[in-house]
């Protein structure tokens, strides 16, 4: 993806109302506990599909986070290698969540090595269980995200995504994570009627 695509800003949750959001979307996006949970609570066949883990540049709007360790509403204008990890949160065949993590401290030693061999297992067991991982405050965006809706049975024009944002950190080394919720997942709660997904 062009690296000005992801370049708006972010929202804090007291901006929640510019986004419009229906009274589930809140819901989910304002949950703290473990999202891995409770998607495994609603699809027994819940299934993490890694699509890439490796080195890469940070995008304008986690640049801020991987470089200071906080979280800002505001992009940054450059980028930092850092190791990504995206993978697809599937309840059988259905694409219900991307998630992409973010952090430079991968390498032999540092606090997220075990980001390199974590491979088909949650991220969100570890996040929840290490008491060493402490996490801050969550930030949101509804965005066009082009490379992930090619991935998805989203149908053209796609709708821009509801994501969340936040900033983990072990022993004093940040990780970002930003979780997409897709379509197809706001679909499966039923009773949802919106004209943006």
């Amino acid at each position: 993806m062009p690296y000005t695509r992801l370049a708006q800003r972010l929202y804090a949750a007291e901006d929640l109302n510019r986004l419009t959001l229906q009274p589930q979307q809140q819901a989910w996006l304002l949950d703290r506990a473990s999202l891995t949970a409770k998607l495994q609570a609603r699809c027994t066949q819940l299934q993490v599909k890694p699509l890439f883990e490796g080195w890469g540049l940070t995008y304008p709007f986690e640049q801020p986070a991987v470089a200071s360790g906080t979280a800002s509403c505001r992009p940054a204008s450059y980028a930092q290698r850092v190791w990504i990890r995206e993978v697809m949160l599937c309840c059988g065949p259905t694409p219900w969540i991307f998630a992409r993590s973010v952090t430079p401290g991968v390498a032999q030693g540092q606090p997220w090595a075990f980001l390199r061999q974590q491979g088909q297992q949650p991220l969100g067991q570890r996040l929840f269980q290490d008491a060493s991982i402490q996490r801050d405050r969550f930030l949101f965006s509804r965005w066009h995200w082009p490379h992930i809706t090619k991935m998805t049975d989203i149908n053209s024009p796609a709708p821009p995504l509801l994501a969340r944002h936040c900033i983990y950190h072990r022993h004093n080394a940040p990780l970002l994570l930003s979780e997409l919720f897709l379509p197809a997942f706001w679909r499966s709660l039923g009773g949802f009627h919106s004209t943006h997904d």
